[in-house]
């Protein structure tokens, strides 16, 4: 990132590491009855000493040693060829075919998918912020060649399929307080090692830490289907239904996993 003049850090703040008890995971403005978040406002690591996103641990990480091992980092800065894929806080915007902005006439056409320039080959971790707007939006996530995540606002859930064929599908009702925050980013990691297709989807604090006994939990993926095969392909984010922002892309080796 140096070396690109993207960004140059000089101090970072942060109310606290861990995820915990003290609150700071609500936004200040959150109301007392708010329900859990589905991504922590504050609070880089989780209980059992993983971190919130292994995409941000592993920036840091680059950024500090000089040596990255981030295989994809897109955070959709502003293209100077296509401005209008891009919206204020630099992320990427899409718009299913069927749907159209409210002033059509005067707003560029968006576009419907974005697809990386690079295959994929073998065990890896993906990570993506997505925000399905509106309670009817779908998203879909190719990769590896063969495999389809569909992330369905309308039915809130998950659906994993493998060369057209759904192999696991899960709830989001099933998560704490609900799974699915149509108002703001939702998490999705999907990684591709030993022999499985695993999904995680925003784990929440109460599913990792009991706060009354105190005791730890690892985060849990949502689906798990096994692989022997391995898998090359490109990664593919299509908005099928609605609207869908992306704020950032990572693809990573699976040694992140056990050295962050």
């Amino acid at each position: 990132f140096r070396e690109r003049g993207l960004v140059a850090p000089g101090a970072m703040l942060n109310w606290e590491l861990m995820v915990g008890n003290s609150n700071t995971r609500w936004h200040w403005d959150s109301s007392p009855e708010a329900p859990e978040p589905v991504i922590p406002f504050d609070g880089w690591l989780f209980p059992d000493g993983t971190p919130v996103w292994f995409t941000e641990a592993e920036a840091v990480r680059g950024y500090v040693t000089g040596v990255s091992r981030l295989l994809l980092l897109e955070t959709f800065a502003p293209h100077p060829l296509k401005p209008w894929t891009v919206l204020d806080d630099s992320f990427l915007t899409l718009l299913a075919s069927s749907a159209s902005w409210p002033n059509q006439s005067r707003e560029p056409v968006m576009p419907t998918s974005w697809s990386s320039e690079s295959q994929f080959v073998g065990e890896l971790v993906l990570e993506a912020a997505l925000w399905l707007v509106g309670e009817q939006s779908r998203v879909s996530i190719m990769f590896g060649g063969m495999y389809t995540l569909a992330v369905d606002a309308s039915t809130r859930s998950l659906a994993l399929a493998r060369a057209g064929q759904v192999v696991g599908n899960y709830s989001m009702d099933d998560i704490p307080d609900g799974g699915l925050d149509n108002f703001s980013w939702n998490m999705l990691r999907i990684t591709l090692l030993q022999n499985q297709v695993c999904v995680w989807w925003n784990p929440k604090l109460p599913e990792v830490l009991d706060l009354e006994s105190g005791a730890v939990s690892a985060v849990k993926p949502r689906i798990c289907h096994p692989e022997p095969a391995a898998l090359r392909g490109n990664l593919l984010i299509t908005c099928e239904a609605g609207e869908a922002r992306v704020d950032f892309v990572g693809v990573m080796p699976p040694e992140v996993l056990l050295q962050s």
